[in-house]
Parts: C-alpha cells; structure tokens; sequence
C-alpha cells in the first residue's frame, strides 16, 4: 500500500487496496475499516482500476463497493463514490 495523496480534511489517500484484496484475502469491509482507523482513505479509481484489471465487471465491482462501504463510511458517502465512478466508467449509461 502507498499513499498517493491527502484529502483536504488530512486523510492519506492510498493506493494497491485491490493488491490487498487480490492477493491477500482480505475482505475490502476489513481495508475500509484498517484505513479509516488510521486516517486513511482508499483512492477509489485505483481501486477500481485494479479490480478491473483483475477480471471483475464493472457492474461486480460496483455491486462489491455498494456491499462493503456502508459500514465504515455511510450511505452518502457511498452513493457519492458510486455515483462518481459511475460517471468516470460508464458515462454513457446516465
């Protein structure tokens, strides 16, 4: 894992979350919780990137995030990322 950036609020931003899913087995409920305990926060396009890269659809890997970002950052938040990485991949399809 890497961080990439920050947020304007002071999270670190980090990268190779998918790495971690992939390879490791940890479930990405457990990642949004690790990082969000210790002010981290998932870059949500190379996250999808890598889960893309690793054969899932995009309608999988939106149905896993949907799934999974709830308990740790909430409904809103979620469906902002959601819709966001919907706008990003799937253009088209608004």
């Amino acid at each position: 894992m890497e961080q990439i950036g920050i947020t304007t609020d002071g999270k670190k931003v980090m990268k190779d979350i998918a790495k971690m899913y992939f390879q490791d087995g940890l479930p990405l409920s457990i990642l949004f919780d690790l990082l969000s305990q210790n002010n981290m926060i998932p870059s949500w396009l190379d996250l999808y990137e890598g889960m893309k890269q690793n054969g899932m659809s995009h309608k999988r890997i939106i149905h896993l995030m949907h799934e999974h970002m709830f308990d740790t950052y909430g409904g809103e938040f979620r469906d902002r990322v959601i819709k966001k990485l919907e706008n990003e991949y799937c253009p088209l399809a608004h």
